[in-house]
Formats: structure tokens, C-alpha cells, sequence
């Protein structure tokens, strides 16, 4: 906006000799109230926005079914796409845990969306398996504290995992599975489809939001549409 206001005062300034009568007294106009120049930018931002968040509601739209299976259309939901070495994903983190206390009522789904590295990749795959064979709490467990503890704990992940009783060797087997690297797959393909390219991403029924969010925003998003 800054460069096109530059832009638009020189112009003003240009030589008044140049323009109609009522050029003159629309430029004197601004010039004398640049607060207008303003309202009308910032009337062009909103509409912007407007028009944004009306595509992004169609993209929704387009994946609801991989986004919403199994989900009742009145339930809160919020899906996050998410990377373990991304420092705004921890940080969003405890906006999440914020959220739940709020609104315990809403769902949060993860989608392993590694695009930061090896480790990455490796946190993803093996998170991915674990959700399929430990509980919801265990699993719940597990991801807050590679989200915001020390990282030491990943230089022992053989350990971390025996924690929940789970054997390290059959996890690290069943992460290579086509289960769990078709289900990644499709969170990147997913995301690629709701132009989603950085982590932290959330979506709801209502919108996209690409980037860190803290608790107020991510509950607003998560309620339901209403009619």
C-alpha cells in the first residue's frame, strides 16, 4: 500500500495546469484531506479480503470430503497442518491447549505436513504410525511434549516411544508402511489443493488461516457455520 500511496500523491503534485477544472478541485480535494486516500485503501484491502476468503471457502468446499469424513456438519472442528521442527507450529501449539480449555467441545485434527528436513520427516512418519496404534490421551501426550519440550527428548526416541509401551522397532516398521506414507502423501496433496505451502496451517469450515493464529482466531474459525 505504501509504494501505491507515494505513487498517487506524486501524481497529485504533478502540474495542475495539466488537468480539467474538475480534476483540480478533486485533486485539491485530497490534497487538502489525505485522510480520504486512506478510507479509500483501506475500503480496497477489505474488499480484497472479502474476495479471499470467499475462494478459500471454495477450496474448503472442494475438499470437504478428505477434510470432513466421519465429522457431523454442527461439530466444532479445527485441522492443523503441521511441522515438529516449525517454531510458529510450537508456539501455535499452546494457542491449541488454550483453545481446549476455552472450548473443550471443539475437535482438533493433525496432519503430519513435513516440509522442514529428515527429521522432519522422520518426527511425521513415526507420529503418524503412533497415532494408529496408541490411544487418543497417549497420543495427545506424546505430540504436546515434542511441541514444547526440550529437545533433547528427540536425541532418545527409543526411550520416548517405550514410555507408552510401545516397541520402538515396530514403530519405526510400520512408519515405512504404505499406511502411513500414502496418509502423508495425501496431507501434502491436501494441502496443495487448499494452497497451503508453510506450517502452521489451519482449517475449518469457515476458513483458512495460513500461518500462526493465536486462541481467539482459532476459536472463532472452529465454530459452525450457521445458517
Amino acid at each position: 500500500m505504501g509504494a501505491s500511496l507515494v505513487g498517487l500523491t506524486l501524481c497529485l503534485s504533478s502540474n495542475a495546469q495539466e488537468l480539467s477544472d474538475f480534476d483540480a478541485q478533486v485533486r485539491d480535494t485530497l490534497l487538502r484531506n489525505p485522510s480520504i486516500i486512506l478510507e479509500v485503501f483501506a475500503k480496497l484491502e477489505a474488499e480484497e479480503e472479502l474476495q479471499k476468503a470467499k475462494a478459500d471457502l471454495k477450496l474448503i468446499e472442494g475438499a470437504e470430503a478428505d477434510l470432513f469424513a466421519d465429522v457431523s456438519s454442527d461439530e466444532p472442528i479445527l485441522i492443523e497442518f503441521l511441522d515438529y521442527n516449525c517454531g510458529y507450529c510450537q508456539r501455535a501449539h499452546g494457542e491449541l491447549l488454550r483453545l481446549r480449555e476455552a472450548a473443550p467441545n471443539v475437535k482438533i485434527v493433525y496432519k503430519q505436513f513435513p516440509i522442514l528436513g529428515d527429521e522432519s520427516r522422520k518426527l511425521s512418519e513415526l507420529m503418524t504410525a503412533f497415532s494408529h496404534i496408541a490411544s487418543e490421551g497417549d497420543f495427545e501426550h506424546a505430540h504436546t511434549k515434542l511441541m514444547t519440550g526440550d529437545r533433547e527428548i528427540r536425541s532418545d526416541l527409543v526411550s520416548f516411544f517405550e514410555e507408552y509401551g510401545v516397541s520402538y522397532d515396530e514403530l519405526v516398521k510400520l512408519s515405512k508402511s504404505d499406511l502411513v506414507q500414502n496418509e502423508i502423501q495425501n496431507n501434502y496433496s491436501l494441502a496443495r489443493s487448499l494452497n497451503i505451502s508453510g506450517t502452521p496451517g489451519f482449517v475449518s469450515r469457515k476458513a483458512i488461516v495460513r500461518g500462526y493464529a493465536d486462541a481467539v482466531r482459532l476459536k472463532e474459525i472452529s465454530e459452525p457455520v450457521t445458517e
